[in-house]
């Protein structure tokens, strides 16, 4: 126990006034008894008996008053439980990433997880200060509030449809507390806990107390649309059927079939069952050319926001081809399989829109908006002829000698898939900073470029630094074959087809851009740095350049998010590294271990009830024995009265 305002505890002294007035009136007179009134004595000793002791029940009821109302004053404190604690820093991490929109019950998850948040402000004083951040929203800003204002934070806090980066929450929350003014510090992690939410190196708390709520219950079975693929990754072409592939995914062991539906342009285009962790093909189309938009859904469980996954492609006429030189066998190979499939047409080089050039053959006579493609050629002498043709259209890049080692590709940017490609053979591109390099697609496993793409003065150039040969890279060798050479005719591939991003993920935007319009047709400005934050709804995104329609990019829920299994406490304490874990399971468990600092419970307010109850038992005895002190006198009247 401990008193805050130990100086009113000097009210005690007080008890002394009413044990004082008891000892004064203590005083009797000199009594003389007569044979006449000795039966009247007797009478008399059992009444003063209940008189004395009733007034030593007032004895103890006034002064019993007077010492809870000075413990009353002094704010007695019991420790180990109640709100009272020290000023406190506290940073809430509340979880509103996708998987919080989980319907559990009557409500969703984010619902239990705020009306937690909401217990612990409830128990705030006046001296704390909150950050509140929310965990769903990494764009969002987290500043110093008292408990009114972390209150309306809470209540408008929404579910978002970005992940949850539990590790970079954790991290930022001891950064902003490590810079509190106040001495107790801790942290209040509200989540599901998602396993896949913790990524990385284990966050160093520095000593900081971190309660954890682990009261979410376990989820069923999540099922989702894990992806949507047509034309088997290369983009439908205007009035060509096509096919549309969707893989569903679930939970490990999940046997379940589960029924999956199509919308393209606006109408359903097919439908069809297949197990977790299967995909269906569904052909479909053909579409005018222009853009094609849809999604492909299953039937809602109890996390719905990955239950449907949106898509976003244009649909463009085949491109026209020329060659300049001869790209190999292999090359036009590919050309010929694109070609029957009505995916690309051959054309002259003055009207092509891809020249496809050997040894950089033409680049000087490109119209504007051609394409280039150069790929080295059979005779390595031709070599220095490219960087000549290089310099004359404006770009310092050269082609010098490669190492003449094996080495894999690394990094492929196409969507492809070229990881893990051997070449045998690659030239060296060097590429100095004034070289008009736009992007390095490709790169090797010793970090150089193997495809980049040049800004040309009639339009891009792609640049490879291998002959698309066996005797220089297995590529020709590989499934992805006819897809790259796709890619370097239209520059799109299963990446650029659908542009869509994770939400939560920067939208990157073009120069002209002045606005991009949500899902939901809220239209929000851009700022100056061209690059779009609030992507948390998943959905289609317009980009804007005023009422001009510049793009329209699909926004997906993160696969991460689909993964519910929660964190073992074992795990999340090694997350934890140097910090002080507390974990509660229900709502009054949680109440208790927040604020491990606490001061305990005070009592004012029962002290005083019962002082009120001890004034009323004290004006019922006082009251009740006027009646006897009245019959007293009277009889002590008669006494006197006898008396010779």
């Amino acid at each position: 126990m401990s008193l805050l305002n130990p100086v009113l505890l000097a009210l005690a002294a007080g008890v002394a006034v009413p044990l004082l007035l008891h000892l004064l009136h203590r005083s009797e007179g000199r009594r003389i008894a007569f044979p006449a009134l000795r039966y009247l004595l007797r009478t008399e000793k059992d009444h003063a008996r209940r008189i004395r002791t009733r007034q030593l029940l007032l004895l103890f009821l006034r002064m019993a008053v007077i010492l809870l109302m000075a413990l009353a004053g002094a704010r007695l404190v019991i420790r180990g439980g109640g709100p009272a604690h020290p000023p406190t820093a506290v940073a809430v991490i509340l979880d509103n990433s996708l998987s919080s929109g989980r319907v559990v019950g009557a409500g969703r998850v984010l619902d239990t997880l705020k009306a937690r948040a909401l217990e612990v402000l409830d128990q705030a004083g006046p001296g704390d200060r909150f950050w509140v951040l929310r965990a769903g929203e990494p764009w969002d800003i987290a500043a110093p509030l008292t408990a009114e204002e972390a209150r309306r934070r809470v209540d408008g806090t929404a579910v978002t449809g970005a992940r949850g980066d539990l590790s970079g929450a954790l991290d930022r929350a001891q950064g902003l507390l490590q810079g509190a003014p106040l001495d107790a510090r801790e942290i209040h992690l509200l989540s599901d806990l998602q396993a896949s939410a913790f990524q990385g190196d284990p966050v160093e708390i520095d000593g900081l107390s971190v309660v954890v709520y682990r009261g979410v219950p376990e989820p069923e079975a999540n099922r989702y649309v894990r992806g949507v693929t047509v034309g088997g990754g290369l983009p439908p072409r205007a009035n060509r059927r096509t096919e549309v592939a969707v893989s569903i995914g679930g939970a490990a062991g999940d046997t379940a079939t589960v029924p999956l539906r199509v919308f393209l342009a606006g109408q359903l285009r097919g439908a069809a069952s297949t197990p977790v962790e299967g995909t269906a093909i569904l052909p479909t189309g053909p579409f005018p050319q222009g853009r094609l938009e849809g999604y492909a859904e299953i039937d809602p469980d109890e996390l719905r926001a990955d239950d449907r996954f949106y898509l976003t492609l244009p649909v463009a006429p085949p491109p026209t081809v020329a060659l300049a030189g001869d790209p190999g066998p292999f090359v036009r190979e590919a050309l010929a399989v694109l070609e029957e499939g009505g995916r690309v047409r051959r054309s002259l080089p003055v009207e092509a829109d891809v020249v496809i050039a050997e040894w950089g053959a033409g680049l000087a006579a490109l119209r504007p908006g051609q394409r280039a493609v150069v790929l080295p050629g059979a005779d390595p002498a031709l070599r220095t002829a490219l960087n000549r043709r290089l310099r004359e259209v404006g770009t310092t890049i050269t082609v010098e000698p490669g190492p003449g080692r094996e080495v894999a590709v690394d990094s492929d940017r196409t969507g492809v898939g070229l990881e893990g490609a051997r070449v045998t053979r690659a030239r060296t591109l060097a590429v100095p900073p004034d070289a008009g390099v736009a992007g390095s697609w490709v790169t090797l496993e010793d970090g150089t470029p193997w495809l980049v793409e040049l800004t040309g003065p009639a339009g891009p150039i792609l640049l490879l630094a291998s002959r698309l040969d066996p005797a220089e890279t297995d590529v020709p060798l590989l499934a992805q074959m006819v897809p790259l050479v796709e890619w370097l005719l239209v520059g799109q591939g299963p990446v650029a087809e659908f542009r869509r991003l994770e939400a939560g993920a920067p939208l990157l935007l073009p120069v002209a851009a002045t606005d991009v319009e949500a899902p939901d047709g809220t239209r929000l400005p851009v700022d100056g740095t061209h690059e779009f934050r609030f992507t948390g709804e998943p959905g289609v995104y317009t980009v804007l350049a005023g009422d001009e329609v510049l793009d329209r990019v699909a926004v997906n829920a993160p696969l991460r998010e689909s993964l519910l299994a929660p964190i073992d406490e074992a795990s999340l304490q090694a997350q934890l590294a140097s910090g002080t874990v507390t974990e509660a399971t229900t709502g009054p468990e949680w109440q208790r271990r927040v604020y491990s600092r606490r001061q305990g419970r005070e009592v004012w307010p029962f002290l005083l009830g019962a002082t009120l109850i001890l004034l009323l038992a004290e004006s019922w005895a006082a009251s009740s024995g006027g009646v006897d002190r009245r019959s007293n006198s009277n009889r002590a009247d008669v006494r006197h009265a006898a008396l010779p």
